[in-house]
């Protein structure tokens, strides 16, 4: 018996991982974060320009930024959560919460690490402010 393919018939250069896998097996196969940091850039700025691609926003520069003071590269992914967040015309969609990964606003390992904790973080998070 023929399967349906689970992609769309499009040629295999289009599928998300063919062109990101490569990039992400060599982040995950270094063996120094340099190397490790050179395979994920990559993948950033791939998935950065797929973005592009769409054209669901403005043109939003794929080149990775400094991680504040630290010497790691990341792709700032607030900018493309921003620019989506503009883009959405519909008055419902807009009105709704924005929310995402706890990690999106809370950056400490120890209370990642706390389930009981992260729970309580995104009930507060998803509750109506008092009034």
């Amino acid at each position: 018996m023929t399967r349906a393919p689970a992609w769309p018939q499009r040629s295999p250069r289009c599928w998300p991982g063919a062109e990101l896998g490569p990039s992400l097996r060599a982040a995950v196969t270094a063996t120094n974060w340099p190397a490790r940091e050179q395979g994920l850039r990559r993948a950033y700025q791939a998935v950065a320009a797929r973005h592009n691609e769409l054209g669901i926003t403005e043109f939003l520069d794929p080149n990775t930024r400094p991680y504040f003071d630290r010497p790691f590269q990341v792709p700032d992914a607030r900018r493309f959560s921003a620019a989506l967040q503009a883009a959405i015309t519909d008055q419902q969609i807009r009105q709704l919460p924005m929310f995402g990964g706890v990690d999106g606003f809370i950056d400490n390992t120890d209370a990642l690490g706390r389930t009981e904790f992260l729970q309580a973080t995104i009930a507060a998070a998803m509750s109506e402010p008092d009034e």
